[in-house]
């Protein structure tokens, strides 16, 4: 039995959806701007397997690592047994989806992707194929989007062969009481990055029918401390653990060049008052209808009373 045998018998035991990635901020510092490579997520694999919300098959993370490059409070997550570790390959790459966590308002979580073989390695480096996600709802495989994709930064310090992206998938318009399972597909020469139809016969924009044959499960129960936060006049957004997310959007593209500046000011209101910058995050997005910020630890929302963005305040 070899490692991959061994991830597999253990993991026995027990839109809108957008998806994107980036590395760390730290605001008001000058950098050069960061090169996004997007990668499309998934894989025609030959293996299948769930784990059910709630159900553990290890007490730390398969590739703790990557999960502390996007969220540095993996001790946190571990000792809270947030760890999903389904783990599903079909012989060429391996998915792992580390954790997955939910504020009510968009799942969040760590996927590492690994080619298994010599042959792998071309759907993972940057400007070759690449792999994609589908979404859908986990009682009957209802297709729900496969505009799920995440975008893959490299910086230098990842390990060759080996892929390690966050998961951001937003729930305003799902059923989530019927859970979510995400399809996996490598891509061939010809297929598109978004694809379209439905699940069944699904193509993509180049009418090549897309095989779906390996699927993940994951978590779909609130896990995650979040508070409602309003302003004076009415309006609202939801602070919680790892992100602030306004739905309707309370920024637009025109408000920041990537970076939290001057002309996006955001602060914390701590408990007692006292107005704190926000330091650092994970990303920063504008979608159109709603946005966010996704840190880059845990936050424990008990120590704010409230939020103020581009000067407006928005309290518990």
């Amino acid at each position: 039995m070899n490692g991959n045998d061994i991830l597999k018998a253990m993991n026995g035991l027990d839109e809108k959806f957008i998806m994107s990635a980036s590395r760390e901020h730290t605001v008001r510092q000058n950098r050069p701007k960061k090169l996004a490579v997007k990668l499309a997520v998934g894989i025609a694999a030959a293996m299948a397997f769930a784990i059910p919300a709630g159900a553990y098959a290890y007490n730390t993370f398969i590739h703790k690592e990557n999960v502390e490059h996007i969220i540095k409070s993996s001790d946190e997550l571990e000792g809270r047994k947030l760890i999903t570790n389904a783990v599903t390959d079909d012989g060429e790459l391996r998915f792992t989806v580390e954790t997955v966590l939910y504020d009510g308002c968009q799942l969040y979580g760590v996927l590492t992707v690994e080619n298994l073989t010599d042959s792998g390695i071309k759907y993972m480096s940057p400007d070759r194929l690449g792999y994609g996600i589908t979404a859908v709802y986990a009682d009957n495989g209802e297709f729900i989007t496969n505009n799920c994709n995440t975008s893959v930064y490299f910086d230098g310090t990842e390990k060759y062969g080996e892929n390690r992206q966050p998961i951001l998938i937003n729930t305003s318009d799902v059923d989530m009481s019927r859970g979510i399972k995400l399809l996996f597909h490598k891509h061939g020469e010809t297929d598109n990055y978004y694809g379209y139809g439905t699940l069944t016969g699904q193509r993509d924009n180049n009418n090549v029918p897309i095989r779906f044959d390996c699927e993940t499960e994951i978590p779909a129960d609130k896990n995650i401390k979040s508070a409602k936060l309003k302003s004076a006049d009415g309006r609202t957004i939801t602070l919680s653990e790892y992100e602030i997310y306004c739905e309707p959007a309370a920024w637009s593209e025109d408000d920041y060049d990537g970076d939290i500046d001057e002309t996006l000011d955001i602060r914390f209101i701590g408990a007692d008052g006292e107005m704190i910058p926000l330091d650092s995050y994970y990303d920063l997005c504008y979608m159109g209808d709603h946005s966010y910020i996704t840190f880059n630890e845990l936050l424990d929302i008990d120590d704010y009373k409230g939020v103020v963005i581009k000067g407006v305040e928005y309290l518990k």
